[in-house]
């Protein structure tokens, strides 16, 4: 199977090494019955005939049950000698223990890691209204592999146990979170082990994995144990041995509360939304050359953010975003033109690609470029790969963006005091809480982090209990330095300036007191 088809189907095949380590995990007995609901590789298939024979199984094919979908699988099967006809070609979340009448001992494997979002508009209908009554429920905005874990549940018998290899989004989306609280009610150990090494790298995805083991179906409850590693060989000496580190769940450590200040969240004082959501942000969005060149310009084209890249300094307005020649910066603005100019509206219509036209993002407006809701936000919040985010001060609020960044709304006990904007500018810009907010990030693919809006409003930020004149102008004082040094690309310089004077305003009275003391 190619990449690409690999993607297609979120098929991504497991290393041996983690299917012996999980198997000889799973499997203890020569009579276990197995199921893997999507074997592709086989690779899961071949370590457990390798355990039941070394348990003394003499035919070991009889207990091993499969669903797949991909022809190639059956292929491989063959390849491998295996010729049991426990191996059916249906979609596993299609599937019925009526029908088949399998019950298992085990269940183990690695199900596909579709986004909800890439499936097939009729697929997904089905599957949302097949899995309306399930007895766990599903958020709609849950990944295919969810699907496959929950189905599973009705082919394990009393005391089984399950061995999956999940994407790591398991231990910070809202569905992941749900599901893991879900099975902490029904196995007696829930535990996820979780490392920094991608060991799907190789194989076509940048995205990170952990270890879902459960024990003891429908005979307790439990906690769910969370245990981290840096490296995958770690792991698998840790599954071998028993013998794991436990650690806390990231978001769970704590901030620093120096004396006179509060540690609050970023959401107590923004509202955070996503940018507007274009559709076909390719064909709307241009760059200057492209828009000056097009016949709607400039009438129909005004200024936006459609790239972080665009926000280097910690302000921005409509004349500085303008300079930028290298990234779309000008959105068409068709529900202009139709007002204005139904008829050649109609022409731009017609050269319009019409399968766009026609997808989910289009038809679920009033009207087809209702893409702009026009409510500019305070600051924008970036996404970030390599550092923190950055807060961007939205300079007379002259912008809106896509949803390639957030949008910060400032609440209404903090409307009159914009040196709120500048204090959490700053403390962000500086890394000040580096830890603290970086470990609130999602992994998204190779080396690409950010916030959903609502991990966004946990951010801690320090805010002092009183101010005064002295203190703003002192503040604002700092924020015009670190914006002139970053303009005549003194990147570090800035930096300094602004750890400098954070060190001096939050850590300075707190040690003076401590040697008055």
């Amino acid at each position: 199977m190619t990449s690409e088809q690999k993607k297609l189907l979120g098929a991504y095949y497991t290393p041996e090494p983690v299917t012996d380590a999980l198997c000889s995990w799973a499997i203890k007995r020569p009579t276990d019955i197995i199921l893997e609901p999507s074997f592709g590789g086989c690779n899961f298939l071949t370590s457990s005939l390798v355990i039941l024979t070394s348990l003394g199984n003499a035919n070991p094919e009889q207990n091993i049950y499969g669903f797949d979908i991909d022809t190639s699988a059956f292929e491989l099967l063959k390849t491998k000698g295996i010729e049991s006809a426990n191996f059916i070609y249906e979609d596993f979340l299609y599937s019925d223990t009526q029908v088949n009448q399998i019950q298992v001992d085990v269940i183990i494997g690695n199900p596909p890691y579709l986004p909800i979002h890439k499936l097939n508009t009729k697929y997904k209908e089905n599957l949302y209204s097949k899995f309306k009554r399930s007895a766990i429920k599903i958020p709609r905005r849950s990944s295919l592999w969810v699907y496959f874990i929950v189905h599973s549940f009705q082919y394990l018998m009393r005391g089984g146990k399950m061995a999956w290899v999940v994407p790591d989004s398991i231990s910070f989306t809202d569905y992941g979170k749900h599901l893991l609280n879900e099975l902490a009610k029904v196995f007696t150990s829930v535990e996820l082990i979780r490392t920094d090494e991608r060991y799907f790298y190789d194989v076509g995805t940048h995205e990170k994995t952990a270890l879902l083991l459960c024990e003891n179906y429908q005979n307790g409850t439990t906690k769910v144990k969370v245990f981290e590693y840096d490296t995958l060989n770690e792991v698998l000496k840790a599954i071998r041995s028993k013998k794991k580190k436990i650690t806390a769940p990231k978001a769970e450590q704590k901030a620093v509360q120096p004396s006179g200040f509060s540690l609050v969240k970023l959401g107590d004082i923004f509202t955070t939304r996503i940018g507007i959501v274009i559709g076909a942000t390719k064909l709307l969005a241009y760059k200057k050359k492209q828009a000056f060149n097009s016949a709607y310009y400039p009438e129909y084209f005004y200024p936006v953010i459609t790239k972080g890249k665009q926000l280097s300094n910690l302000v921005i307005n409509r004349k500085a975003i303008l300079k930028n020649e290298e990234l779309p910066i000008y959105l068409f603005d068709a529900i202009k033109l139709e007002e204005k100019e139904p008829i050649r509206f109609k022409e731009f219509i017609d050269t319009f690609p019409q399968e766009i036209l026609i997808n989910q993002t289009f038809r679920n407006r009033k009207k087809l470029f209702g893409y702009d809701d026009y409510n500019h936000p305070d600051a924008f919040l970036t996404y970030f790969s390599q550092g923190l985010p950055k807060l961007i001060i939205n300079i007379d609020k002259e912008l809106n963006c896509t949803n390639s960044v957030h949008r910060l709304y400032l609440k209404d006990k903090f409307r009159n005091q914009p040196w709120v904007m500048q204090l959490v500018s700053v403390q962000l810009f500086c890394e000040f809480l580096r830890k603290a907010v970086t470990d609130l990030a999602r992994q998204y693919g190779n080396k690409i982090k950010k916030f959903e809006p609502s991990d966004a409003q946990k951010i801690p930020i320090l805010i002092p209990s009183s101010v005064d004149a002295v203190f703003i102008n002192e503040l604002q004082s700092v924020f015009e330095q670190i914006i002139t040094l970053i303009e005549i690309n003194k990147y570090q310089e800035a930096k300094d300036v602004g750890n400098s004077y954070l060190t001096k305003l939050i850590f300075l009275p707190v040690l003076d007191s401590a040697i008055a003391s």
